[in-house]
């Protein structure tokens, strides 16, 4: 073996050593600076899936509020003008408007006859 050949696998080993631990500390501050990229994605993830989610429950109890006024009022807007236009038919608070059976199992509308409407004139 010459000594060019063991010098040159020297200085080939102190090459292969030094771009060893180069790319070891490589890794180590891109893995270290990557980790912290990461938080900090993860911690702005976080928050923007807790305000989605804010967002979401605000959103579907308002819509849930809306659909039960919505439903609650429509349907029932009807029957309560007829039930007001039969009270106004019966003269208001008439005695004997409901009545019931002795054993209060049954409340029966009662109406013996309406009252003869007539549409009276103001004069101005």
């Amino acid at each position: 073996m010459a000594i060019t050949t063991a010098v040159s696998d020297l200085f080939a080993s102190i090459y292969e050593l030094a771009a060893s631990v180069v790319g070891a500390v490589y890794t180590v501050v891109h893995s270290f600076v990557m980790g912290i990229a990461h938080l900090f994605a993860g911690f702005i993830g976080f928050f923007a899936d807790i305000f989605k989610g804010v967002f979401d429950l605000v959103g579907g109890v308002g819509k849930f509020v809306t659909g039960m006024l919505h439903s609650l009022s429509l349907p029932s807007f009807p029957s309560s003008f007829f039930v007001f236009v039969l009270f106004l038919l019966c003269g208001g608070l008439a005695a004997g408007f409901f009545q019931t059976d002795d054993d209060m199992r049954s409340i029966s509308l009662h109406i013996s006859k309406p009252p003869d409407l007539q549409l009276h004139h103001i004069p101005p």
